[in-house]
């Protein structure tokens, strides 16, 4: 295995880690960066529109990483559309791209959901694999209904044990004045997710409700929802 794979994450950035759907942990764009420019501040990070721009309403990001010679030790694309990201699709394509790229040097490599097939995280949306003929002989095992998703077992002592901590319901009221300084109704669920799986940069299927947020989880949410509606004005 090489070395760029056996990077070790530096325990400081631990706190920055979120847990998404499926008990999957992600380390965010933003912390890989930093990790990158402290292990390797002689490295370089390149990015360009490969495809796309602001009139075509869709952009196509290329990220190349260089080492201290200039030599380019890993590239990878991300495109994002008008559509999905009317704020700026394209900063959220070259994020992307160069989380990715960072990931596959082995900056967060083991928290990068992007690169494992099956999760549908902002980085990267990708598709399942196709079956392969073999695969399909065998007998699947019986799915739960549709529109009857499987819930993981809920430890209600200890959410309510949570909802009674001071400092929770400080952070809980605090997110709830952000929201509504975004121009969100904090009661309408389904606009609260959205809100937030935006400035995560994650998809909305991948975040998890606040009421579910560890305290840690909270703050850094509440972090990154300040310095987004702080940068907009």
């Amino acid at each position: 295995m090489s070395e760029e794979l056996k990077r070790r994450m530096p325990e400081y950035l631990q706190p920055y880690l979120l847990r998404l759907q499926g008990n999957k942990v992600y380390l965010p764009a933003q912390f890989r960066v930093v990790w990158f420019r402290e292990e390797c501040p002689d490295w370089s990070i390149q990015t360009e529109i490969v495809e796309g721009g602001m009139a075509e309403g869709f952009a196509t990001v290329k990220a190349t990483i260089r080492n201290a010679e200039g030599k380019p030790v890993a590239t990878a694309h991300k495109t994002e559309t008008l559509q999905d990201f009317a704020a700026g699709f394209i900063e959220k394509a070259e994020t992307g791209a160069v989380a990715r790229a960072l990931a596959f040097v082995g900056f967060g490599a083991q928290y990068a959901v992007e690169l494992d097939e099956g999760e549908h995280v902002a980085d990267t949306p990708v598709q399942r694999p196709v079956q392969s003929q073999a695969a399909a002989a065998v007998p699947a095992k019986p799915s739960a209904p549709v529109g009857k998703p499987v819930a993981a077992a809920v430890d209600y002592r200890a959410r309510a044990a949570a909802h009674s901590d001071p400092e929770i319901i400080a952070l809980n009221a605090r997110l709830k004045e952000l929201v509504q300084q975004a121009g969100v109704d904090p009661t309408d669920t389904k606009a609260v997710m959205a809100t937030i799986a935006w400035h995560l940069g994650v998809d909305e299927r991948d975040v998890k409700r606040p009421k579910d947020m560890s305290k840690e989880e909270l703050k850094h949410l509440i972090g990154e929802l300040e310095q987004a509606l702080k940068a907009e004005g």
